[in-house]
């Protein structure tokens, strides 16, 4: 295992200062306090259970803000099972997250691109209309 890269001013900063949601806060404190450790046994720390709702996914968005590290992998304490070991950084600010684009974005993706296709039709439909009407094909 690497040596822990700790910093009292960063934990101070995020969990302390508010810089992290409620969740996020609760995983890298228990890190911070107890790592380097697997998801499991901070999960057990955290809930007194293996695995719970809500939590592992927050180590991967740690791991993408730069402020939880996976150190390697060993058997882990818990399940038995060789996973991931995560501890914290010396970060003090988190690297911004990518918004997610959730199904609201898509829809509206998707009502964008059928209004230009319709938009396109209907400009098709009028034109080959008044083709048709210059040609004498149509009254009108």
């Amino acid at each position: 295992m690497e040596t822990r890269q700790t910093s009292v001013a960063a934990y101070d900063r995020l969990v302390d200062g508010g810089v992290l949601s409620q969740r996020r806060a609760e995983v890298y404190s228990a890190v911070y306090n107890n790592g380097p450790a697997t998801g499991s046994e901070i999960c057990e720390v955290l809930t007194g259970q293996s695995s719970a709702y809500g939590i592992g996914p927050r180590f991967t968005e740690l791991r993408d803000m730069g402020l939880l590290r996976e150190m390697g992998e060993r058997k882990c304490k818990v399940t038995g099972q060789t996973v991931i070991v995560w501890d914290v950084t010396d970060r003090v600010d988190p690297l911004p997250l990518p918004k997610k684009t959730g199904k609201l974005s898509k829809y509206r993706a998707l009502l964008d691109w059928m209004d230009a296709e319709l938009s396109t039709d209907l400009f098709n439909l009028k034109l080959r209309l008044e083709l048709n009407k210059r040609r004498g094909l149509i009254d009108g």
